[in-house]
């Protein structure tokens, strides 16, 4: 019998923004038990500068950092950035309210991790982009501003 060399998938390639060491360190060790390279960016600007210079499987971003924030980092690589024009791009924030979540989107993220965030949530959310490959994932849901209303009046005034 011939032996046969096994294909092997590479690892997949993440840059994890944010400007809190901390958040940064947390998501890595989330995110340790699986075959992920991760590249990770302080800021806005230093997320757009590494998207140019290598292709990334998806981009975690932080969205409240101090010079260019995760909005404007989001529009930039998706007008600048080729190797990672069409890449996923998934929101990590505090930032949850529908209105948040919907600037996001319009931004050109396509999905948002809420903080304080979970290990379950993190590994399904990299697991359905990573593996999503080409096929990507349906984007953030839009909310009509009476459903925005709606959950912010419940949020202020709950049971």
């Amino acid at each position: 019998m011939d032996a046969h060399p096994v294909a092997t998938r590479p690892k997949a390639r993440l840059l994890v923004v944010d400007d809190v060491a901390m958040n940064r360190e947390l998501v890595r060790a989330m995110l340790s038990p699986f075959p992920y390279e991760i590249t990770e960016a302080t800021n806005g600007a230093e997320a757009v500068s590494v998207a140019m210079s290598k292709p990334f499987d998806l981009i975690l971003m932080d969205l409240q950092m101090p010079g260019m924030d995760g909005i404007a980092a989001t529009h930039a690589i998706r007008a600048t950035c080729d190797p990672n024009r069409h890449t996923p791009i998934v929101a990590l924030s505090a930032s949850t309210l529908p209105a948040q979540i919907g600037e996001c989107h319009a931004a050109g993220m396509d999905d948002h991790i809420a903080k304080p965030m979970s290990p379950g949530d993190l590994m399904t959310k990299v697991g359905q982009w990573i593996q999503a490959g080409d096929r990507k994932p349906q984007p953030l849901a839009a909310i009509s501003r009476s459903e925005d209303r709606a959950l912010k009046g419940r949020l202020e005034n709950p049971l």
